[in-house]
């Protein structure tokens, strides 16, 4: 497949808000990468550009909530190694910071979602290389991710849409609006046979 054909998800980050451009990555069917930054809020201030083992020595773990997606993209390397894939993002957000990123450069407590193959690893950026996060997005965070956004919880079905489904009648609502077309039609025949 061409890089032109793979469908690169900055070109339509405008129109989408931080779960739904995550949501996308994660559905996409493709290779690619996402880098996700610690939002500018004071939560987050004792998280930002932290090494690993001080997060856990103040008894933290990296929490998807605290994070936006920056940035993603396709990845056309033919080399599937993920270590290597990690350290070319690593250099490349570093040294030669792509026009239409709009993050920092890549540092200390970011962090790199990497899809190969339908695989996807969350990857905090550490003082030195990378820390795999095994709980990074919980079981359930598409369904929580949907429920945020739906309008009606009775349509948490895997697609966000915020429409209302049409609640079937029952039995008796259409039989009632049956005899009601009915009983409009006799009187309309009525008065047209007493014209």
């Amino acid at each position: 497949m061409s890089k032109d054909k793979i469908e690169r998800w900055n070109d339509v980050e405008g129109n989408l808000d931080n779960k739904e451009l995550l949501q996308a990555f994660l559905d996409s069917n493709n290779n690619g990468f996402a880098i996700l930054q610690l939002r500018l809020e004071p939560e987050t201030k004792d998280e930002r550009f932290e090494s690993y083992e001080v997060l856990k020595n103040i008894r933290k773990e990296p929490n998807i909530d605290h994070y936006e997606v920056v940035y993603t993209s396709p990845i056309s390397s033919t080399d599937m190694d993920k270590n290597i894939i990690l350290n070319s993002i690593y250099i490349e957000f570093n040294m030669c910071i792509p026009d239409d990123f709009k993050g920092h450069s890549l540092s200390v407590s970011d962090v790199v979602a990497l899809k190969l193959n339908n695989d996807i690893t969350f990857n905090y950026v550490d003082s030195f290389g990378f820390q795999k996060l095994e709980n990074f997005i919980p079981e359930n965070y598409l369904k929580y991710a949907e429920m945020s956004m739906e309008d009606d919880y009775n349509m948490i079905d895997g697609i966000i849409n915020n429409s209302k489904k049409e609640e079937p009648s029952s039995v008796l609502e259409q039989l009632k609006a049956k005899s009601v077309e009915h009983v409009s039609k006799q009187k309309t025949h009525e008065n047209n046979i007493e014209r």
